[in-house]
């Protein structure tokens, strides 16, 4: 912001000089000054490389260097901090791998491909963990937050781990599932008795759509759908918890 407005003057604005930047709205208060900061410099913490350089809208954004692991997000998920990985002594072998290491999209795209054996690499926008604290030794791992550039792609993720048997990584369950909304995920959430109830009834198919419905098909083929866990738990245990399976007859 070049001059504030006053009663008399409009707001007058210029481009942010080369080496700042401002990512924010223009439309501040009255009297609120507005000026460009300076541009971050990955360069200030070991480790770190730039994965996105500055512009006049957006600040530089940092990765972890190769070799290095990435200790902090910021906000804007540029990397703040970060560590070299462990070095095996002469004599010592790696037991464990790093995970992601300095480049968790790509990490997330090819585990992706080849753990539900997809036809082609998935092409993903961004990938990070969860921004809370460092799990210790034998806590489960922060989760994955991703985000798919195409939402065909991302529909056949979600079908094939829902259709694949126990996925497993190093030993270990891997759980994938959409990302929904706090508000959203509790809606859903408020399904499973239901859900449970229907998984016991003979010739019932049943699904849970975006972003809380419940879709119940019965065996004649007709739809019935569900925005209240009530009502559909009130018509389960009414209608189709007494219906005998045709094929035990």
């Amino acid at each position: 912001m070049k001059n504030n407005c006053s009663k008399f003057r409009c707001v007058s604005c210029e481009p942010c000089p080369d080496g700042t930047n401002q990512d924010e709205p223009w439309l501040v208060p009255l009297g609120k000054e507005r000026t460009c900061v300076r541009c971050r410099t990955c360069a200030t913490g070991p480790g770190l490389k730039v994965k996105a350089p500055c512009s006049r809208t957006s600040n530089t954004v940092c990765e972890a260097d190769e070799g290095h692991f990435c200790l902090r997000l910021l906000e804007d998920l540029s990397c703040g901090a970060s560590q070299r990985h462990r070095r095996c002594l002469p004599g010592e072998y790696i037991r464990k791998p790093g995970t992601e290491g300095p480049r968790p999209t790509e990490f997330v795209a090819d585990f992706l491909h080849n753990l539900l054996h997809l036809d082609v690499k998935p092409i993903l926008d961004r990938a990070h963990r969860t921004l809370r604290p460092r799990p210790g030794d034998g806590a489960p791992p922060r989760p994955f937050v991703v985000r798919v550039n195409q939402f065909q792609t991302r529909n056949e993720i979600l079908r094939k781990a829902r259709e694949s048997p126990a996925l497993t990584f190093q030993g270990k369950r891997v759980f994938i599932f959409p990302d929904f909304t706090a508000i959203v995920a509790k809606k859903r959430a408020a399904f499973s008795g239901v859900k449970k109830e229907l998984h016991s009834c003979p010739g019932i198919k049943f699904g849970l759509f975006f972003p809380a419905s419940l879709r119940i098909t019965l065996p004649n083929g007709q739809l019935r759908t569900f925005d209240s866990p009530d009502l559909a738990m009130d018509f389960v245990k009414k209608n189709l918890k007494t219906m005998v399976d045709p094929q035990s007859v």
